[in-house]
């Protein structure tokens, strides 16, 4: 910025009430608030333009966003957005530098912001954790330095985490992933093969440090659920090997890591996880068993290999939910002819009826839109229900497409940023969410 510009910069601000006053409070766009002067400075790393104005102007926005994105303080936007003197130079700034621990905005704290932010950020994370930054300190989606370091794959910045974390600190839960290795996993899910070295050095530098890979919380629960939802075989036996994980814990909805595997249709995976206490029986907090859910979302080899053991196959074919779906109503959810087909062979019933709407599966392929509702049809069945259109967001339960009304968690919480929920699942949103949390429909 020229000297000429900074002369303008001054006049702007020495009149900005005056200018607001004038426009009854709504500017033009061509006119930024000082806040948005800030945030352009703290940018381009202008610290003439700063000093300007936080030499003229005392009181910025409390809160600063980037569009919708609620950023933080001056020093977690400086973290997470500006260039490094600019950070610098506004940390000199004694109303300021008491920020640098300070949890607000998305990302919790500026190292959180500067982690995320991809800016010089091992500069960055030196100067903070310099000027006294505290790597225990929780908040934000990431939930933790540590956290953020992981999934993002800074391996030199997660060992400079650790360095300053005691024993008992490694292992905080917090944010949306609740645990280093979860978010290591969350985080990366396309990564997850044999070869992605970076994903792998800092999986075992974690286990190497005493962070636990049994650790329970964040959205999948475990890193065992998280590995499951990923497709990640290779990560599943390296899990299994370490201390304390077990394949029978469930996640807040009643699913386990061996549902997971059904659901994302991986058959050497649900055998894996596989055991005494997780069996293809086995319910989640709906009722619904392996055989629901791969049928629900289309998975044709898993249903045809649950299918093969006689035994199973005769226990699971017209097993119910808690709301009297059969494994043919959800299989009438997809939009696999060849999985209704097949379910049809092995002995499913075409007039089994749910709970709440008297649905048959005919009832349960028109309102999803499906083409071979003609082949489910049966006498005497009553009024068929309208078509509803699909919302293209899929259901944070069953992980189906959400037809008709979707159901949003309006808490403001870090697990519930994209909680959805289909008319189905919704009913047993008290039992499979935070009963506290209320939901807005959306049609």
């Amino acid at each position: 910025m020229t000297v000429c510009s900074l002369a303008v910069l001054k006049a702007l601000l020495a009149h900005f009430e005056k200018v607001t006053k004038s426009a009854k409070g709504s500017l033009p766009k061509c006119i930024p608030t000082p806040t948005e002067a800030l945030r352009s400075a703290i940018r381009c790393g202008k610290v003439a333009t700063l000093d300007t104005l936080i030499g003229i102007w005392k009181e910025f926005d409390d809160i600063i966003y980037d569009g919708q994105e609620e950023v933080g303080a001056v020093l977690h936007y400086a973290a997470r957005y500006g260039s490094v003197d600019s950070m610098k130079w506004l940390w000199a700034q004694p109303n300021i530098a008491t920020d640098v621990n300070k949890v607000v905005g998305c990302y919790g704290t500026p190292l959180q912001a500067a982690i995320v932010g991809n800016i010089d950020v091992d500069v960055k994370v030196t100067c903070l954790l310099t000027w006294g930054a505290d790597v225990s300190r929780k908040g934000g989606l990431t939930g933790t330095a540590l956290n953020a370091a992981t999934a993002q794959l800074k391996i030199r910045v997660a060992k400079a985490i650790l360095e300053r974390l005691n024993k008992g600190n490694v292992n905080i839960i917090a944010g949306q992933w609740g645990s280093p290795i979860e978010a290591v996993l969350s985080a990366n899910e396309p990564n997850l093969s044999e070869g992605d070295v970076e994903t792998w050095d800092m999986m075992d530098l974690l286990i190497s440090k005493g962070v636990s890979a049994a650790s329970q919380g964040g959205f999948w629960h475990t890193a065992l659920h998280a590995a499951a939802n990923a497709h990640a075989l290779c990560t599943v036996k390296y899990l299994l090997k370490q201390k304390h994980v077990s394949k029978d814990e469930r996640d807040l909805m009643g699913r386990l890591p061996l549902h997971l595997a059904a659901m994302r249709g991986h058959w050497e995976m649900v055998q894996e996880l596989s055991s005494g206490n997780s069996t293809f029986l086995s319910e989640d907090h709906q009722g619904r068993n392996v055989l629901h859910m791969a049928a629900g979302l289309g998975r044709l080899s898993i249903v045809d290999k649950l299918l093969e053991n006689v035994q199973i196959a005769y226990e699971l074919i017209n097993s119910t939910d808690n709301d009297g779906w059969t494994p043919l109503h959800w299989a009438c959810h997809s939009a696999s002819k060849e999985i209704v087909e097949l379910l049809l062979r092995r002995g499913a019933s075409k007039t089994a009826r749910t709970i709440n709407k008297s649905w048959l599966p005919f009832h349960v392929a028109v309102y999803h839109g499906q083409d071979f509702s003609d082949d489910l049809k049966v006498n005497a069945v009553p009024h068929n229900p309208d078509e509803a259109p699909p919302m293209l967001i899929y259901c944070s339960c069953c992980l189906c497409m959400i037809f008709g009304t979707l159901y949003k968690c309006m808490a403001k919480h870090v697990y519930c940023g994209d909680f959805n929920l289909c008319f189905k699942c919704y009913r047993h949103a008290s039992t499979i969410h935070f009963r506290d949390h209320r939901f807005s429909s959306v049609e």
